[in-house]
């Protein structure tokens, strides 16, 4: 009991010295990580996904391929046949990841705009994800309405055969 009480207040206190976060609102987001994995891209070296590799958190997202797992570019293309793909966050729809060959290529795939985002925090793409979930959620409407059709027509014929079954008996 006493062991379960302290974890609460341990649990307690955490998040709120940190709001929730896993990570200090001073730590720099690094595009394309999840938010489970940003711990890896703090502090000041960073360490290979698939390898003991270490090199200065400088090398991270610079466009150039240092890990072969392609772990310290999750943010660029320069690693595009490597299997880490970019985390969009795409706030306000459905996170999701892309391949890392599809990052600053000039085509928005991210509804968020994030995979063309620029090392000078800008990009030609407008956040879309409202309008997106909007349409995803009207497209969920409609599939549920077709669906609740569907298990009424069921329904009718289900009740015309119990009919016809019963006229028959009749006979």
């Amino acid at each position: 009991f006493f062991f379960g009480m302290w974890s609460l207040v341990v649990l307690s206190w955490l998040f709120c010295t940190y709001g929730g976060e896993t990570t200090p609102a001073s730590s720099p987001v690094v595009p394309g990580v999840p938010p489970l994995q940003r711990s890896n891209y703090q502090g000041p070296q960073f360490e290979c996904d698939r390898s003991a590799r270490v090199m200065p958190i400088e090398h991270v997202n610079d466009d150039y391929c240092d890990c072969a797992d392609g772990s310290d570019e999750p943010g660029t293309s320069a690693c595009s046949g490597s299997s880490t793909p970019f985390w969009c966050a795409n706030v306000g729809h459905k996170a999701t990841t892309i391949p890392s060959s599809r990052v600053r290529d000039g085509i928005c795939d991210c509804c968020d705009g994030s995979d063309e985002v620029g090392k000078t925090g800008e990009g030609p793409c407008h956040d879309a994800c409202a309008k997106e979930a909007q349409e995803a959620a009207r497209l969920r409407e409609e599939k549920a309405e077709r669906i609740q059709r569907a298990k009424g027509a069921r329904l009718e014929a289900m009740a015309i055969g119990r009919e016809a079954r019963a006229q028959r008996q009749a006979r």
